[in-house]
């Protein structure tokens, strides 16, 4: 790729400018997925500066906009840029896929909504075009983000449906760099939702990592492995993974797309090495806090109260207000549960308990049942018995399941709303039945009251 986009640049005549912008975007998305030189093309001055109006200067928005993420940007700069490149559809109608999806993926991780409405944008675009390529792209982004969003139910389907159409596209194959992304997020997935032998399957069928691989697939998969380690209880090979991952990473200051710190202070930290794990925390809080993302924040900030032990309660403190802001659930949920913890180990059982309460409606409504059952036997310590865990009500449901029972709702169709959101009829039954048991009713006639009560 780098190549012949290079020989297509030397050729062009001068007047032909916005091609030649498209080449030099090529040029960086062949260096991001094959692990190649960075800095091929200096995207700097359009950070600033508009590179024109025409597909090839929107794609190197796009471009511009991951490469300022990646070397240490501020989330809500990278996020104006990216939302530049989207603005009036011009990336999207001269994109199968990728660039598109490369603007949306910086939103996810900023943490912001026009996250969600640019993957619905994107994926009625694919079926338009009738476009494979273009709906695998945005079933394995959009599974992605709410993974980071904590819908986890929502996100193993959205993999799930990304998988297989990568066989049928054929870029599913064993090692493959786009398989590695979808395999790499599923098994984090899996690891959230306690499936540790489901999760370690998804590793092994993607294959071993060699030293070579550095794109940012193989960085995911060393993430994920990591996660599957530590869920196994096997911290030392978690850390020899981590160190790995550090090679191949260390070029990335932004946390919320590569956290090996934080993965690695952990397994340090069970290896009894606790001063080094602080240290690694305390310098992903510091480029956390420049990246600025309130889910990248608040996970930080979890890791290094956790590992600060007594001393770690305003870092908990701080957690949980920074993750009121964000629409990072799970994350929240797990800050909650610590700082709830960290309380009632302080024999403050009194003020244990509400945390602890919501932590455990919030991880029963992500679907983490290991989660929900640490909150659960922290809040019985305390002397609480909850009777009920599950949030209920319309703020109970997730962005997916509302929209499905507002359909559902308007006298549309399982088909119907299936054709609509670009979804299989299944998909709907499963938002349907999870909106249901959430709103308290049994029936397609309660959902117009339910939704509006």
């Amino acid at each position: 790729g780098l190549t012949m986009a290079q020989r297509v640049i030397d050729d062009l005549p001068p007047e032909l400018r916005d091609l030649r912008q498209a080449c030099e975007a090529v040029q960086v998305v062949a260096a991001v997925f094959g692990g190649g030189p960075r800095d091929v093309v200096d995207l700097t001055p359009w950070r600033t500066e508009s590179p024109g109006d025409g597909p090839g200067a929107k794609f190197l928005q796009s471009v511009a906009a991951y490469d300022w993420m990646v070397s240490g940007g501020r989330a809500d700069d990278c996020a104006r840029l990216a939302l530049e490149a989207l603005e009036g559809g011009v990336l999207l109608a001269a994109d199968e896929g990728l660039f598109s999806i490369i603007a949306e993926l910086v939103l996810a991780v900023a943490d912001r909504q026009e996250a969600f409405e640019a993957f619905e944008t994107h994926i009625a675009d694919a079926h338009r075009r009738g476009s494979l390529f273009g709906a695998l792209g945005v079933h394995l982004w959009q599974g992605y983000a709410h993974l980071r969003w904590g819908e986890l139910p929502e996100a193993e389907q959205l993999l799930r449906t990304a998988i297989g159409e990568s066989e049928l596209w054929g870029s599913g194959q064993r090692g493959s760099t786009v398989g590695g992304y979808e395999n790499a997020f599923l098994a984090s997935t899996l690891v959230e939702r306690g499936d540790i032998p489901g999760a370690r399957e998804v590793i092994d069928r993607q294959g071993p990592l060699s030293e070579e691989m550095v794109d940012d697939g193989a960085n995911f998969m060393r993430w994920s492995t990591m996660e599957v380690l530590l869920a196994e209880g096997r911290p030392e090979e978690a850390l020899t993974v981590g160190d790995e991952y550090e090679r191949t990473a260390a070029h990335i200051l932004c946390p919320g797309w590569a956290a090996w710190r934080s993965l690695k202070a952990e397994a340090l930290d069970r290896l009894d090495r606790r001063e080094e794990a602080i240290a690694l925390a305390e310098e992903e809080l510091e480029l956390s806090r420049r990246w600025g993302a309130p889910g990248t924040v608040g996970r930080t900030l979890v890791t290094l109260g956790t590992l600060k032990r007594d001393e770690g309660l305003e870092h908990l403190e701080e957690a949980v207000e920074v993750l009121e802001r964000s629409s990072a659930k799970l994350a929240h949920a797990k800050a909650l549960t610590a700082l709830g913890s960290a309380l009632r180990h302080r024999r403050k059982p009194t003020d244990a308990r509400e945390p602890l309460k919501r932590a455990l409606e919030m991880a029963d409504a992500c679907g983490s049942p290991p989660l929900s059952e640490r909150a659960r036997s922290e809040l019985y310590a305390t002397g609480a018995r909850p009777r009920t865990t599950a949030l209920s009500g319309v703020d109970a449901l997730t962005a997916s399941e509302k929209r499905v029972a507002g359909l559902a709702a308007e006298g549309q169709t399982n088909r119907d709303i299936a054709q609509t959101l670009f979804v299989t009829p299944k998909t709907v039954e499963v938002h349907l039945s999870n909106a249901y048991r959430k709103l308290g009713i049994r029936s397609r006639r309660e959902l117009a009251g339910a939704l509006t009560g």
